[in-house]
């Protein structure tokens, strides 16, 4: 079990998005004042937040601690509210689910004698700590990334999630745009995860969006961990005909990359870096569609410090900024880059959800005729 502990800063960032804190001193030395002056008013104190955040802790989702992983990327967000607020920080990347849960009832356990303590954490084990933990330890906050925490549950836990009905808009954009035979294949585990169901729509509207006569043709491999099957999963799409593979951010997703690049045909990664977390897929890479899970815990917290209420479960977007393409790995057309930057343009001052698809515009419609 990896651990790491982060400096407390004695200072306090403002959390407005747009402000900054300037200090200066006089570099002479101040004469005395005279003795008919009154005393002079003491600096007045940084008033607090409504909701102090004293300590920060991430425990990762277990196996997670590679870069560009969702819990390596929570981290991030973490340390980045530490650092605004002042707070202290530490994160576990468990290698079990026992070690999961201790790490999560210790964070929840070392309370600070003044201020709040903020857990983050992820995934289903993950949800599961946080909804045991939480009844015993009301006064702190649980952060779990990609779970939808029902209302029954303790007034504590929060979930972050993302639509991946507009990730998949955007990853359906771009493979439509690369597919040289117009066909994108989408690699998943099973039909019935809802994840996956999510993804899917988004492809085919995205798809449709760049041409109309593209298609999407998903292959469930059976497991959400097998990386064997998503390689079969491949080898069945590309010989119909597939001429990009789409894949899910687990293990039967990161085989069904690597074998895409064994195939030499493009992939577009699902949620998370592709580029940090399989090197070995970069030469085949196109782009990874991001859910910026640094974004969403650190404006989880800093936002529950300035007092806002956190949603019981908050929703990622792209107008929120939760889900974004990362950058091209390899060449792309202007015409396709340009479009995208529309399609985008489009989702942010649009319906929360493409349907069926954004307003055209003349970008876009370009590169529908690529």
């Amino acid at each position: 079990m990896k651990t790491a502990h982060g400096p407390r800063f004695g200072f306090l960032i403002s959390l407005a998005a747009a402000a900054s804190l300037a200090w200066g001193c006089n570099p002479t030395t101040p004469t005395a004042a005279p003795a008919t002056t009154a005393a002079a008013t003491p600096l007045s104190t940084p008033t607090p937040p409504p909701n102090p955040v004293a300590t920060i802790a991430l425990a990762g989702a277990v196996g997670e601690s590679q870069p560009g992983s969702r819990s390596a990327l929570a981290w991030q967000g973490a340390q980045q509210a530490a650092e605004i607020l002042g707070a202290a920080s530490s994160h576990v990347y468990p290698v079990t689910a026992a070690e999961l849960y201790a790490a999560v009832t210790a964070a929840a356990s070392a309370e600070a004698p003044v201020g709040v303590t903020v857990v983050v954490t992820a995934g289903p084990e993950g949800a599961q700590a946080a909804l045991a933990v939480a009844p015993q330890r009301p006064s702190t906050l649980f952060l779990v990334l990609d779970q939808v925490i029902p209302d029954s549950a303790p007034a504590n836990v929060h979930g972050l999630v993302f639509d991946d009905v507009e990730a998949g808009y955007l990853a359906g954009y771009v493979a439509a745009g690369v597919s040289p035979t117009g066909n994108v294949g989408f690699v998943a585990g099973l039909a019935s995860d809802l994840a996956a169901a999510g993804y899917l729509a988004g492809l085919q509207n995205g798809a449709r969006q760049l041409s109309s006569t593209a298609t999407v043709s998903p292959a469930y491999a059976g497991a959400a961990q097998d990386p064997q099957k998503g390689r079969a999963a491949v080898d069945g799409l590309v010989a119909a005909g597939a001429g990009v593979i789409v894949a899910m951010p687990d293990l039967t997703g990161y085989g069904a990359m690597r074998q895409a690049c064994a195939h030499e045909v493009p992939v577009v990664a699902l949620a998370t870096e592709a580029a940090l977390l399989l090197p070995d897929v970069r030469s085949c890479l196109v782009l990874s569609i991001l859910r910026r899970y640094d974004l969403a815990v650190r404006d989880a917290i800093t936002g529950y410090a300035s007092g806002r209420p956190v949603p019981r479960v908050a929703v990622g977007t792209v107008a929120s900024g939760g889900i974004q393409p990362g950058p091209f790995a390899r060449h792309a057309s202007p015409e396709l880059a340009n479009g995208l930057q529309d399609v985008l343009a489009a989702m942010r001052a649009g319906p929360p959800r493409p349907a069926p698809t954004p307003a055209e515009s003349p970008a876009s419609a370009a590169s529908s005729s690529t």
